[in-house]
């Protein structure tokens, strides 16, 4: 089989390198293009001349050896995992840009992930690998187990469930809370989570009832009895429990 690896793939093991900003991934008619990763689900562009190439050939493009311990499971647009034997061939002749995972493994592992039985290569896999498999924004959801006779357990994004213990590990996802509560002039305000302008928070605190006016300056309260004053225009990250006050101009000493 004739092949032509990624213009810019120049280390021992490109699955480990995650595709260039701005990578032309969009199909040609030939060379075919395609997209592969390891189990990180890193994807990286490559091209061959071959319109069918088998597990095999995948693995030879991707410089893997010895190519008889590496895995390959397609991945579909639906999201499923199909195994590709190493004689099975695959038709790159068709419409998209066809994705596949490669792992170091002589067999795969089976998983429940929400409503799809999916077939891993590698044995361990930790929450950020499952959000990206279930097409999740990994800030919008938490990772949940399933457990019998205790509570489901959270899966950090970089935390490891080992699959190949007894039975199928179930997983599903849980949305986090988009908003915290901090508080203004002793007084709780419900506001979205992530960087918010000093304006904004004195909105929220009036549309809730805080007894303030958009023209009074706010101070944020630090560790240590440290305070900064925020502009209407500053931005701060805000965090559950952070504490403000909100005062007239004149009564600014």
């Amino acid at each position: 089989m004739q092949t032509v690896t990624s213009p810019d793939s120049t280390t021992p093991n490109p699955l480990s390198t995650p595709p260039a900003p701005g990578a032309d991934v969009d199909r040609d008619l030939s060379p075919f293009k395609l997209q592969i990763a390891g189990p990180d689900l890193a994807f990286r562009p490559f091209q061959t001349d071959d319109p069918k190439p088998t597990g095999r050939d995948l693995v030879e493009l991707a410089h893997l050896h010895p190519i008889e311990a590496y895995v390959v499971l397609q991945l579909l647009p639906s999201g499923d995992l199909e195994d590709l034997r190493p004689n099975e061939t695959v038709d790159l002749r068709n419409s998209g840009v066809e994705r596949f995972v490669i792992a170091h493994s002589d067999r795969t592992f089976r998983l429940v992930l929400v409503d799809k039985t999916l077939e891993w290569p590698a044995s361990p896999i930790n929450g950020i690998t499952l959000k990206r498999l279930g097409n999740q924004k990994v800030d919008a959801v938490a990772v949940f187990l399933e457990r019998q006779d205790q509570p489901d357990l959270e899966i950090g994004d970089h935390e490891f469930v080992e699959l190949a213990k007894p039975g199928v590990e179930r997983f599903y996802f849980r949305p986090i809370a988009q908003t915290v509560s901090i508080r203004v002039n002793k007084k709780d305000v419900q506001i979205d989570k992530g960087e918010r302008t000093g304006l904004e928070i004195k909105q929220a605190a009036i549309q809730q009832g805080v007894t303030i006016e958009l023209s009074f300056v706010l101070t944020l309260h630090k560790e240590g009895g440290q305070t900064k004053v925020i502009g209407d225009s500053d931005r701060v990250t805000v965090h559950a429990g952070q504490r403000f006050t909100a005062v007239a101009a004149d009564d600014v000493s």
